[in-house]
């Protein structure tokens, strides 16, 4: 129930906050500034951050297709502070926060998209009011279930590894596209990239000196839970050696990954830097968007399947994506990159999805530091 007031509130502008003034300063009375909500749309992608990030891509196709609404995207606090920026998102919100829950069963939606399979964002997608529901959600049993019937083929691929594995070829992009009936025409991520970034990014292109330096990005590792995707930080160490030999002081290496690789980021500096070769340890300490601020200053950048390859996708860099454990057809590199495959009549188990390997032979060591040093000559045309 809303009470009349001594003065008219818009409570259906975008802009409005209700506890502080907007980001204009201006009473609601005759605003120029109006803009109705009009379409709600709620998206909940939580995780993993790297799928949350090409998941981006549906929202210009949204936003063409309801040119009058108001997009919410709930998504987990590690990821949360490259998404809230993003212009095309009305509203971000941290699933981390206690008051999100609260906040978004209170409301109702013109449309509930839930892209993720795990309990937390499925148990939410049902607990939400929306006139229509896409995506997954839970059943009365804690089953995972299909909200839309177009989403059965999504829901296939987690069903059946043949399908995955062997017979699919459509990326992740096009099978959520499919899944929630949008036109598909290969459209890119859709990650701003912020005043702050930026300013960071130049920050640490003049830290680490850069300038009029062709550069490539080596993100070593693949986190804890996925060792299979990492490859050898021994590889890293040999790659190095034959870019340095090719190319010499034309050619600044960046060593770049998280928390968890920075023991083999640190080794793998200061054997390079023993030998005076062209590496900079960039450190393995930053959020979230100082790393995508590092990341900015590559030409081309060496990764396996991780957050940094979507980082680097979204910047529009060239990448090479080495690839054993996970689904190559799944990725798209928009014409901008290779992709490294394993051979899979070599490794039948590949690929497996595992989080370690107990098989004799590692399947990304046949992906050699030469094989991938000609790749990246190809790409910069050397």
């Amino acid at each position: 129930m809303r009470f009349k007031l001594s003065f008219p509130v818009n409570y259906d502008c975008r802009y409005y906050l209700g506890d502080k003034p907007c980001r204009f300063k201006r009473v609601c009375n005759k605003c120029p500034e109006y803009s109705p909500i009009g379409f709600r749309i709620l998206i909940i992608k939580l995780g993993a951050a790297g799928d949350v990030i090409r998941t981006t891509a549906i929202l210009p196709s949204l936003k063409s297709t309801y040119p009058v609404s108001h997009i919410t995207w709930v998504t987990d606090s590690v990821i949360y502070p490259l998404i809230k920026n993003i212009g095309l998102v009305d509203r971000c919100l941290s699933f981390n926060n206690p008051d999100t829950y609260w906040t978004l069963i209170n409301e109702d939606f013109d449309m509930l998209i839930c892209l993720d399979k795990e309990p937390r964002a499925t148990g939410l997608s049902m607990q939400v009011n929306a006139a229509k529901k896409m995506g997954f959600g839970l059943d009365k049993k804690g089953s995972l279930i299909i909200l839309n019937p177009e989403m059965d083929y999504a829901l296939q691929l987690g069903l059946d590894d043949s399908l995955k594995f062997k017979i699919n070829t459509k990326t992740y992009q096009e099978i959520i596209f499919e899944g929630l009936c949008l036109p598909y025409n290969r459209q890119e991520y859709c990650l701003d990239f912020s005043e702050y970034c930026q300013e960071k990014s130049q920050y640490w292109g003049e830290k680490f000196n850069i300038q009029d330096k062709l550069v490539i990005g080596l993100n070593t590792g693949s986190g804890a839970r996925f060792l299979t995707k990492r490859w050898p930080a021994e590889y890293y160490m040999a790659l190095i050696e034959l870019i340095h030999k090719h190319m010499g002081d034309a050619v600044k290496i960046l060593l770049l990954g998280g928390a968890e690789e920075q023991a083999n980021n640190q080794a793998i500096y200061d054997n390079a830097s023993e030998r005076g070769l062209p590496v900079v340890y960039t450190g393995c300490e930053h959020s979230i968007t100082d790393f995508y601020s590092i990341m900015n200053l590559c030409d081309l950048v060496v990764t396996s399947d991780t957050l940094a390859m979507h980082l680097a996708i979204a910047l529009k860099k060239k990448v090479i994506a080495l690839i054993g454990s996970t689904s190559a057809s799944e990725i798209d590199l928009y014409d901008r990159g290779i992709k490294l495959v394993v051979d899979s009549e070599e490794f039948p188990c590949s690929p497996c999805y595992r989080g370690t390997c107990n098989q004799p032979i590692f399947c990304m060591t046949k992906i050699t530091p030469p094989i991938v040093h000609n790749m990246i000559m190809k790409l910069i045309g050397k």
